[in-house]
């Protein structure tokens, strides 16, 4: 990855080129930001950028004296400058140094991006013939990959079962027409670099876990055939053909061997979810949701272990017989005094209870743990429609809240999803009846206070603070006297006024430091609230020094 230093003596600046640039897509490494040249080049020297963007004009040491210095350090270190004065005279000199990108503020977040793109090329026109060969190859390789990928993914979602020639294809398709069985492998993320890879090298790695599986397979005499799933990432299907010859103690030995290799030439961690055997002609699509189902098992019981969905099924004929609630009503009538209560660290201590209890279930799967986790999220809603409307409920729905409890990998991340949903409903339980909800919209104006130029919309408020966008807007207006968005813009345009003091920066660049993309709308606000354009205002301001 290419190494990138963002040089410029304003804070809200060096932030705003550093949100602008899309750091994974494009493979490029933040290595640090510099208020001045003469800390860029200490950086220069610690750090060893490939790629500096800097400003002109700065304290200390500016950027024409930072391009000369640098050079002398590395040749090969490629410059962009941002400045905010479209002077030919600093572009001209810029160039003597070798620079050859030179950008306005406040910068286009494509035209960084094409400038940043024709750096990645000139380095990579710098690699030997040999690498550029190489890494053709490796993305040929790649795309050969995703497209098998993509037609056995497919396979196993639909139930289609139209002949196809592709080799790969054909070979699942002579799987499904004997016993077979069919394994979800999920593992977990990892970052880079892993093992002496890099970003670029994640396919290889996904190349690896293929070849351990498809190894295994063949050793234990089930000569199947294992891919990575198009959409769920984190997965690797292995399909196997059993015809008779095993059983479910095998697939689970086969099963720990792969954990174990993974483990052992990989450093990967995952877990393994086994579906039933299925006769003949089976649908593909329904063993591959009995082994996703079976894998969810980890949320419960960690990872490094292998599920079984037959053991599911007798979990859930259990739990069918016994007739039982899933939380006494007794421990119900306790959680909801500890709302009212507002006790965080006891409700806390409550949660955790609830799901080391169910953990503490051999024969528990997700299904429990979803049912579990929709139980808790069902009684806060009814806690908190004893103070608002329950037209007004101001948590997600509850689809959404399935959709957070699916992305769990441990009961830990639902545990603390809870306790943040339980915060918000004890902010909006007041001390008495009478009483407003002051908290919450404390709260939401101390934070735009502190980050008005962030985009904070009433959008983003429903989903910080799970509060429906008109009730909070009635409570706004109750307590602040003015509207939600009223609030905001004076917020802004305050900063703005404060901002215009100051001759050297542009009033497109105030807009975009408080908050505004659009100069034009920054201005046709300003002149509603303020009565004259922004040039005019700050005419008068600068007139008046």
């Amino acid at each position: 990855m290419l190494k990138v230093l963002i040089v410029d003596d304003e804070p809200f600046m060096r932030k705003g080129i550093f949100c602008k640039i899309n750091w994974q897509a494009m493979q490029l490494e933040f290595v640090g930001d510099a208020a001045d040249g003469q800390d860029a080049l200490q950086q220069i020297q610690d750090k060893k950028p490939d790629i500096v963007l800097t400003d002109i004009r700065m304290p200390v040491m500016d950027g024409l004296m930072l391009l000369e210095r640098a050079r002398q350090i590395d040749a090969n270190i490629q410059f962009v400058v941002i400045s905010g004065y479209d002077d030919f005279q600093y572009a001209r000199k810029a160039m003597n140094f070798g620079v050859v990108h030179y950008l306005l503020k406040p910068v286009n977040a494509l035209e960084l991006s094409e400038v940043l793109e024709k750096l990645k090329a000139h380095f990579l026109a710098k690699d030997s013939e040999q690498d550029y060969r190489s890494l053709l190859l490796r993305h040929y390789e790649a795309n050969r990959m995703s497209q098998r990928e993509r037609m056995l993914t497919w396979r196993i979602q639909e139930e289609a079962r139209e002949r196809h020639d592709h080799e790969d294809l054909a070979q699942i398709i002579r799987i499904q027409a004997s016993d077979f069985t069919l394994f979800v492998i999920r593992v977990r993320p990892f970052s880079f670099p892993h093992k002496g890879f890099q970003v670029e090298d994640e396919q290889l790695i996904w190349f690896g876990v293929q070849n351990i599986v498809e190894q295994l397979l063949v050793q234990s005499g089930h000569n199947g055939i294992a891919f990575r799933h198009t959409y769920h990432s984190d997965e690797m299907i292995a399909v196997l053909p059993t015809r008779g010859r095993g059983n479910c103690h095998d697939f689970t030995h086969i099963a720990s061997q792969t954990l174990d290799a993974l483990r052992q030439y990989l450093q990967l961690e995952a877990a393994i979810g086994i579906s039933n055997s299925n006769a003949p002609g089976a649908s593909l699509k329904n063993a591959y949701e009995q082994a996703r189902m079976a894998v969810r098992g980890e949320v419960l019981h960690g990872i490094g272990k292998v599920y079984s969905y037959s053991a599911l099924r007798v979990s859930a004929f259990k739990e069918r017989a016994s007739g039982s609630t899933i939380i006494a009503v007794d421990q119900e009538m306790v959680f909801t005094k500890l709302l009212q209560n507002k006790d965080e660290e006891r409700i806390s201590r409550w949660l955790e209870q609830q799901y080391t209890s169910l953990c503490s279930l051999p024969e528990a799967g997700y299904l429990d743990f979803e049912k579990l986790s929709l139980h808790i999220y069902s009684l806060l809603r009814r806690v908190l429609s004893e103070y608002i409307d329950p037209s007004e409920l101001i948590l997600n729905e509850q689809q959404h809240f399935t959709e957070v409890l699916l992305s769990c990998r441990s009961w830990q991340l639902a545990k603390d999803a809870l306790f943040q949903t339980a915060r918000t409903v004890m902010l909006l339980i007041p001390d008495d009846k009478s009483a407003s909800h002051d908290d919450v919209i404390d709260e939401v104006r101390h934070y735009i206070d502190h980050h008005y130029y962030e985009n904070i919309t009433l959008a983003w408020v429903a989903d910080h603070y799970f509060i429906h966008p008109n009730y909070f807007c009635k409570l706004f207006k109750m307590r602040s006297g003015e509207n939600f968005n009223n609030y905001l813009t004076q917020v802004r345009l305050s900063h703005a006024v404060r901002l215009m003091s100051n001759a050297d920066l542009k009033l497109a660049q105030i807009a975009s430091i408080v908050g505004y993309d659009s100069h034009a709308y920054f201005s046709s606000v300003f002149r509603k609230i303020y009565g004259v354009s922004p040039k005019k205002y700050r005419e008068n301001i600068l007139a008046s020094c």
